[in-house]
């Protein structure tokens, strides 16, 4: 995985360390001086979930099951006010919301506006086709700057059933 930081000309890119264990890192446009993300051990980020200013971003926090807030320079961290368990963060707008997909049922998926300054939760949509057949999961899910329009995909299974009878 790897994406765009803040407006600065940031990338943070995951892969494997030197020794093969997944990690991410925080760089520049040139690949200078690549530094560690301060990550829970084990923890790397698959999608982009910085602020846009790239000095936070959100992720899992090891011992609650929630979401937390990371400080991007220093890994100090604090769950998301208004933030639930089985909530995926998305990501943020310019305004400096936070998104999250509701996973904790199936189908539809809920998308959830928090504003983590007052820990606000707005929901805003229902994540599903209007045709559900073969639905088997909501994929990535992205929200525009503006925070008033988002899409997302969807991972479909679709067969037949062929019968067949008299046979000996």
């Amino acid at each position: 995985a790897a994406g765009f930081v803040g407006n600065d000309g940031g990338i943070f890119v995951t892969g494997r360390d030197a020794a093969g264990k997944r990690a991410t890192w925080l760089t520049d446009i040139a690949g200078a001086a690549p530094r560690r993300l301060p990550l829970p051990e084990g923890y790397i980020l698959m999608q982009n979930t910085f602020s846009p200013d790239g000095g936070r971003f959100v992720t899992s926090c090891p011992e609650k099951g929630l979401s937390c807030l990371y400080d991007t320079g220093t890994g100090d961290s604090a769950p998301v006010r208004g933030a639930q368990k089985g909530w995926w963060p998305v990501g943020w707008d310019a305004r400096g919301r936070l998104y999250f997909r509701d996973r904790s049922k199936r189908l539809p998926e809920t998308l959830w506006r928090v504003d983590p300054a007052t820990g606000r939760s707005t929901s805003m949509a229902e994540l599903a086709p209007r045709d559900r057949a073969g639905v088997i999961a909501v994929m990535g899910v992205l929200v525009a700057a503006d925070g008033e329009a988002w899409t997302y995909n969807v991972m479909r299974r679709l067969s037949e059933l062929h019968v067949v009878t008299g046979v000996k």
